[in-house]
């Protein structure tokens, strides 16, 4: 990986849980946008063009993204199957509505173009409280913290694709509404 990177980007590497990684890397960068994307995504350059010219050009914006396709590969054959991540802009002006509608159809934002003071923060947020939080608390800290800073655009681009491999994170521990229905009690706990 870091012999990819000479000369284009720098490579980091922390032995850290995933938000202390991810506030130690955004705390390094002075641009004023931020591109994330998981290691095992696809995201298309073009994509994150479009997406940044999006934010530059709105900045009552905080997050710019689009499709995420899922596909396979077998063989020689190549399989794009399905959408699997994309839920409406988020455009309202009042804060609390704009939390609402992320939550009625629950969807991170986190693999998408980002302003950086707004990344920063709401990295800043979770830190404050990292040992109380489960790990979705901890999402839903940072995506509450951000919507509330302004919109989302959810364009109508393919941004990125993903591969088959399923998630190691259980649906129950990663999703508000799943994790509500396996276990309420504990989610209120933790609430």
């Amino acid at each position: 990986m870091q012999d990819a990177c000479v000369g284009i980007a720098e490579y980091w590497a922390h032995d850290l849980p995933f938000c202390d990684k991810l506030l130690a890397a955004v705390s390094r960068i002075d641009t004023p946008f931020v591109a994330l994307a998981p290691d095992d995504d696809i995201a298309f350059p073009h994509a994150i063009d479009e997406a940044l010219d999006f934010l530059v050009g709105n900045p009552d914006y905080v997050v710019a993204q689009g499709y995420t396709l899922r596909f396979g590969i077998k063989d020689n054959d190549f399989d794009i199957h399905s959408v699997f991540t994309y839920v409406p802009s988020i455009t309202q002006t009042d804060p609390l509505e704009r939390h609402y509608n992320l939550m009625r159809r629950y969807q991170p934002f986190i693999w998408a173009v980002i302003r950086r003071d707004v990344l920063l923060s709401a990295l800043q947020a979770v830190q404050v409280h990292v040992t109380t939080l489960t790990p979705l608390f901890q999402e839903l800290m940072f995506m509450s913290v951000a919507i509330l800073q302004g919109k989302i655009a959810m364009l109508p681009i393919i941004y990125a694709m993903r591969g088959m491999e399923e998630s190691t994170v259980p649906i129950t521990r990663s999703h508000p509404l799943f994790s509500f229905l396996d276990n309420a009690q504990a989610f209120f706990q933790d609430y």
